[in-house]
């Protein structure tokens, strides 16, 4: 019987499933978790069989003619430019996407750029040609899922970061239909940016990652003293103070109320919850080096990737290598820097925030961004290669910060990770000690990592 898994992870028992059939992608959720549907009857053994089958030709339609970008920019916001006429004279006004709940492509060719405020929450993105973000104005874009398949997605560029701010929200529930990407058993998922094209994101620059607290912020206070140097807060940032006693879950995060830059206090919007050591010079020659104050971690960038805070699902980017059905070869390219990921990674998953799955051909860099305050892990690295990531924070993740298995030529300097807790759920129940819960996790790395 299809569509019989609860509403609630508590109630599930062996054999509650839904199929997915009435999409494109047909999918099969099975819940195989060692509870019995009848109470007190108890089966020894059970034989489960699943035959599954690929798509007969193709998950993906068929790109008809692939082509490099155009120099001509057609926007968004213009009917005639979502006409298929190559030749800009002859265009006539076409349909374009303004409603919810659309699919559609940007054509192989096409150089569209974005010039609306905000969409509206749209289905399905497939993205075979180039689409932008038109630099010089604030751009919110809406999707439950977003296909970087033949082209290109770019928001800035290394000479010209973007400077306004560019919010991409990510919707969805945990059982939307997803995308199904067909090689080496990749399962993409929902709420996603699925890239095997080319994901260029470049944001304004910050000018510091963390600073340290000069005085002691004690539980009750509102207003905390940092260390002043290259800090360029403004009000509505969003900022993490670390635990500095034994009790690893004692961060918190705060928004700036305020920020005075002569005398590097801080007005936050809410009292802290817990003690938070600070002085005005380093315990590094008490402590062998180790400088025992508080670290205040900048959270905020004006590129933002959000998840709707929706059934403990958060979003994720997965960058992969694949080879189409018909033998087209497609190859992720990420790169990431001053970007930030808000509400990350999917719960009782691997589907991190950040993801890079059979990633092997080109070079994968994040820098400088932010990955905070998710339900989910906020890094996974599988079977890749050339991934670099320098200058980032990791905050607030589930069950693990950031992990690595079967890599090679991976790169982790200079990096923050911290504020990972357990599943609470598994506190509930009094078996948190079968959660793995870790900051970071460096498994089956090949040299020279």
């Amino acid at each position: 019987m299809n569509d019989t898994i609860p509403d609630f992870e508590k109630d599930w028992t062996l054999g509650n499933n839904v199929l997915y059939n009435e999409t494109d992608v047909r999918e099969l959720h099975f819940i195989i978790n060692g509870k019995q549907p009848v109470e007190g009857k108890i089966v020894e053994k059970q034989n489960l069989k699943f035959v599954g089958h690929r798509c007969v030709n193709n998950c993906f339609d068929p790109i008809p003619e692939e082509r490099e970008c155009a120099e001509d920019v057609r926007l968004w916001s213009k009917p005639e430019d979502w006409d298929l006429e190559l030749d800009p004279s002859k265009r006539k006004p076409a349909k374009f996407p303004i409603e919810e709940g659309e699919s559609f492509k940007i054509i192989s060719g096409w150089n569209m750029q974005l010039d609306l405020a905000e969409t509206p929450v749209f289905d399905f993105i497939e993205i075979n040609g180039c689409l932008s973000f038109k630099p010089g104005m604030d751009i919110h874009l809406k999707a439950k899922k977003i296909l970087i398949r033949g082209g290109q997605l770019n928001i800035g560029t290394k000479e010209k970061p973007f400077t306004n701010k560019a919010t991409i929200s990510l919707f969805g529930a945990r059982q939307e239909p997803t995308i199904a990407i067909e090689d080496m058993g990749i399962e993409a998922g929902s709420k996603i940016i699925a890239n095997i094209g080319v994901l260029n994101m470049y944001g304004k620059p910050r000018s510091f990652k963390m600073t340290r607290l000069l005085a002691p912020a004690n539980i009750g206070d509102t207003v905390i003293t940092v260390d002043k140097n290259n800090v360029d807060l403004v009000k509505g940032d969003r900022i993490a103070l670390a635990p500095t006693g034994y009790e690893y879950d004692h961060g918190e995060t705060r928004n700036v109320e305020a920020y005075d830059k002569n005398t590097g206090k801080i007005t936050l919007d809410k009292a802290l919850e817990w003690y938070h050591f600070g002085h005005a010079k380093s315990t590094g020659d008490l402590y062998e080096g180790i400088d025992m104050r508080g670290e205040v971690l900048s959270l905020s960038r004006n590129i933002k990737i959000i998840g709707e805070e929706l059934d403990k699902w958060g979003c994720q980017i997965l960058t992969a290598d694949i080879m189409e059905i018909d033998g087209t070869f497609r190859e992720g390219r990420t790169t990431l820097d001053s970007v930030e990921i808000l509400y990350g990674g999917q719960k009782d998953t691997r589907h991190a925030a950040l993801r890079f799955e059979g990633a092997l051909t080109y070079p994968q860099s994040v820098k400088n961004s932010a990955i905070h305050e998710g339900p989910g892990w906020m890094v996974n690295g599988l079977r890749s290669k050339n991934l670099k990531f320098d200058n980032n924070v990791f905050w607030g993740g589930n069950q693990f910060g950031v992990g690595f298995n079967q890599v090679m030529m991976t790169t982790f300097n200079n990096n923050f990770v911290g504020w990972v807790t357990p599943r609470t759920d598994l506190l509930a129940i009094g078996m948190s000690t079968l959660d793995i819960m870790g900051g970071a996790s460096f498994c089956s790395i090949t040299f020279p990592s």
